[in-house]
């Protein structure tokens, strides 16, 4: 006879009770191989710290067992208005406003579960449902299109007649690697490979050479001003988005000094001479290396130096036994010369059955100006750097900008 659990789920609202959970937290996401550096309790941890604002409140589920903790569902409750409409929504912790938007931190998000997937899915919809007061809607991302968890919210959003969307967020680039440098290498082509060697070999003739890979906390925090840099005279710092941009709120700097502490953080940096002319700052965490961020001097944008740097980091990883490399989201020419393999993350909603709520679902998905107000967003805040007016919510003004912004 199957035994009968007793569920309980605890609602958590205060920056003290999340602190509390930080060693049973951790144990979920180390008990699941499918869940990433972006879910540990120090990630979301620090994202809440640093970007906490009147309009975001707390609302972490801890799901109970028989009293044991099998769950958690990492949540906040998000207030703002779409188009002329107030709305208050369900998402998780570290969400940007848009799930390819460049001010996005995270890659890859879920519900942490231990086991019992689809009891702990229905308890936590079911506790929104009659314990959580005044949302409209629940929007979800990215998570990973193999993650059971897409298909439960699906099942329990239709025993309430819930409006269920599910659709794809982007595509993460995976690079899965042999177990040599020269097995990978001979699956590029030969002119890359050639291409590669040639720049090497030229940019040796301008000087010293070296490849600097950085792990200790204490050199980290000493070379990590380096960077910065570095950024000013790439085209980045112009006309992309720079590691400095406003909307990080320096998040990569303490992100480098939480996990620096904890052997997380993989910092590269090609020197020529005694100058430093490219940089990438990387994660590792469960044998996956994340290329997080990186940027290069645009004065020796001929020689490819990002693609050396990365080329050494590859080989570094085979060295160690590392056979995934995560290049993250944004189909570039750089990116699909090292062969890697698309991976799907999708963006979960689901509307409440009410007027209101399914008012905004036709006005988001019939109607399509969720995806108009998308396009629309990132045209103002391109046309607005253009002319030179910076946005302190735009992820092209950097913070050195911050004088004589226009909050919009």
């Amino acid at each position: 006879m199957d035994k009968t659990y007793k569920w309980n789920i605890e609602e958590i609202n205060t920056i003290e009770k999340f602190e509390m959970l930080k060693t049973e937290w951790n144990s979920i996401v180390e008990s699941n191989q499918s869940y990433g550096v972006y879910l540990t309790f120090e990630f979301m941890m620090l994202w809440w710290k640093l970007f906490v604002k009147p309009d975001k409140k707390l609302c972490l589920l801890v799901i109970k067992k028989d009293d044991e903790i099998i769950g958690i569902a990492p949540f906040m409750i998000v207030h703002e208005k779409f188009l002329w409409m107030p709305t208050t929504k369900i998402e998780f912790i570290s969400m940007a406003q848009y799930a390819d938007s460049p001010a996005s931190f995270t890659a890859s998000l879920d519900i942490l579960i231990k086991e019992h997937h689809e009891e702990v899915i229905h308890n936590i919809i079911s506790y929104l449902v009659q314990q959580v007061q005044g949302w409209h809607y629940i929007r979800l991302n990215p998570i990973p299109t193999n993650s059971a968890t897409l298909n439960l919210l699906k099942k329990t959003a239709s025993t309430y007649n819930y409006k269920f969307m599910n659709h794809e967020a982007f595509s993460s680039l995976d690079i899965e690697l042999p177990e040599t440098w020269e097995n990978y290498s001979a699956s590029l082509s030969k002119n890359f490979r050639k291409y590669l060697k040639s720049n090497e070999r030229k940019l040796q003739q301008l000087g010293s050479l070296n490849y600097k890979l950085i792990t200790s906390h204490d050199e980290l925090l000493q070379i990590f001003p380096l960077i910065k840099e570095i950024e000013k005279r790439s085209w980045k710092w112009n006309v992309g988005v720079s590691i400095n941009s406003i909307t990080y709120n320096d998040f990569y700097k303490r992100f480098a000094d939480v996990g620096g502490k904890l052997g997380w953080i993989q910092l590269w940096i090609l020197q020529l001479d005694d100058k430093y002319i490219a940089y990438d700052y990387n994660i590792l965490f469960k044998q996956t290396l994340i290329n997080l961020k990186g940027s290069y001097d645009d004065a020796y944008n001929c020689y490819s130096p990002g693609q050396l740097l990365f080329a050494k980091e590859v080989q570094n990883c085979l060295t160690n036994g590392i056979r995934d490399i995560n290049m993250l989201w944004g189909e570039t020419v750089a990116k699909e010369r090292w062969k890697p393999v698309a991976k799907v993350y999708n963006e979960v909603f689901i509307f409440k059955n009410s007027v209101y709520s399914r008012i905004l679902y036709f006005l988001f998905f019939p109607l399509s100006l969720y995806s108009i107000r998308r396009n629309y967003m990132d045209l103002k805040n391109r046309l607005f750097r253009k002319f030179k007016i910076r946005l302190k919510n735009s992820e092209y003004t950097r913070a050195d900008q911050v004088v004589n912004n226009i909050n919009y």
